[in-house]
């Protein structure tokens, strides 16, 4: 069995120190473009329950994309329900392996990309082509981790913006 000379790792804090919103914005629009051009395979998300109840659980979320010539899979766990003792936990990694050769060449955490994706990466590329090109007020509802990273690419895609309003 073939093993990479090299897996890159990138922890938690190594995304937040790498990744800006200018990177979500344009890693988005490129995922969307390239969707439509059929590059990006999206595969069936599988859901899998750890206890009877369904109320904590594992799912997988993979795709290809030819273009990067990078496969991956998003691991995701949500534990509404943990043991007595344990907290709430609801972590995301990320695997991306080489499409040539099939090895694995990166683990990396990502709850801080899903954080910067889902409202800093693809609402802003949504906005660009769906909104006022120009616009000055930007209303968020909500004012956790993902309105702050969302704000953050609207300032970023949107240097118009002069007032934030919040709920």
């Amino acid at each position: 069995m073939y093993i990479p000379e090299k897996l890159l790792f990138l922890n938690e804090e190594d995304v937040l120190r790498l990744l800006t919103p200018a990177d979500a914005i344009a890693a988005a629009e490129d995922v969307f473009y390239h969707i439509g051009t059929g590059e990006v395979t999206v595969g069936k998300m599988v859901m899998m329950y750890a206890d009877s109840q369904r109320r904590n659980n594992f799912h997988s979320m993979p795709a290809i994309l030819h273009h990067k010539g990078v496969s991956g899979v998003k691991w995701i766990d949500t534990y509404s329900a943990p043991l007595p003792g344990y907290p709430f936990s609801h972590g995301n990694l990320v695997i991306v392996s080489d499409v040539r050769t099939g090895s694995p060449i990166a683990l990396v955490g990502a709850t801080n990309i899903t954080t910067m994706r889902t409202a800093g990466g693809h609402g802003v590329v949504q906005a660009k082509y769906l909104a006022n090109p120009n616009p000055q007020v930007l209303s968020v509802f909500g004012c956790g981790a993902q309105a702050k990273a969302g704000i953050r690419g609207f300032l970023e895609g949107f240097p118009s913006l002069r007032q934030l309003r919040l709920f």
